[in-house]
């Protein structure tokens, strides 16, 4: 009996033996398949880390090329806007020439017209002055051309004087010089507006008629005019003193409306009134 008891109890503790082995042995296997598990676990989350790095880092270039492409097409257009632009305003800049040029010539070409205009009524009142001697008292006219080309030069004094002198003299006698009374100029400013200076040999003054009232630029027309022909009468008149007279300002002539084109035709007027011998 007890030989049997011992092997049964034997037996029992190999079976437990046995028992523990194999539970050590799955809790081994358990814990090898666990950390086989981690371990893939940990290297899929580094993979998947990697290659959202690797998706990240794509979307970046990606975003980076096309804000770059974008960039690139922005400067592009700007340069193409800057060259379009540039050309349309050297379009109209050229366009603005072209018209500034037909304007002057038009300006030019009417300027010329009116010229020969009151050179010709200037002629027409001298002829009738000459043939009417008893209602006119004697005078001479400074051509339009002249006066304007001296007073817009820029050639030195001297040639200025000799050029005035020589159309305003050229033709006539040195007994005739010293008869007239009245030298009348017809002044024309920038091509625009007319003007007259009337030098009165007896009352020893200059009057100033401008029909655009209180305007600095024509009174300083007037007073070149007058230096020029103050020095021309100093050298081949007598020595007139014309340079000391005064330039009065006829405050009584009337003032053309705004847009008014008539300052020609009031300068020929007041030309045949000053003229004449009764006018009070």
């Amino acid at each position: 009996m007890r030989k049997r008891g011992r092997r049964i109890i034997k037996r029992r503790r190999k079976r437990r033996r046995r028992r523990r082995r194999g539970r050590r042995k799955k809790e081994k296997r358990r814990r090898r398949r666990e950390s086989r598990k981690k371990e893939k676990e940990k290297e899929d989350e580094k993979k998947m880390e990697e290659e959202k790095k690797k998706k990240d880092e794509k979307k970046i270039k990606a975003k980076e090329k096309r804000e770059k492409e974008k960039r690139v097409q922005e400067d592009k257009k700007k340069k193409e806007d800057k060259k379009k632009r540039e050309h349309e305003e050297r379009k109209i800049k050229e366009e603005k020439k072209i018209m500034e040029k037909k304007k002057r010539k038009e300006e030019e070409r009417k300027m010329e017209e009116e010229k020969k205009i009151i050179d010709a009524d200037q002629d027409f009142l001298r002829k009738k002055s000459k043939k009417r001697s008893d209602l006119y008292d004697k005078y001479t006219v400074a051509p339009v051309m002249t006066a304007g080309m001296c007073i817009q030069s820029t050639s030195i004094h001297h040639a200025l004087v000799g050029m005035a002198r020589e159309f305003i003299f050229g033709g006539v006698s040195d007994d005739d010089k010293k008869k007239f009374r009245l030298l009348f100029s017809i002044i024309n400013t920038e091509n625009v507006h007319w003007h007259l200076l009337v030098m009165d040999m007896d009352a020893k003054k200059i009057i100033h008629l401008n029909f655009i009232k209180r305007n600095a630029k024509y009174k300083a027309s007037a007073r070149k005019w007058h230096k020029i022909l103050g020095a021309m009468f100093h050298i081949y008149y007598d020595n007139a003193k014309v340079d000391e007279w005064n330039v009065e300002e006829d405050e009584d002539c009337p003032s053309q409306p705004p847009g008014s084109l008539d300052c020609g035709i009031y300068c020929l007027k007041y030309m045949d009134f000053f003229a004449r011998k009764d006018r009070s």
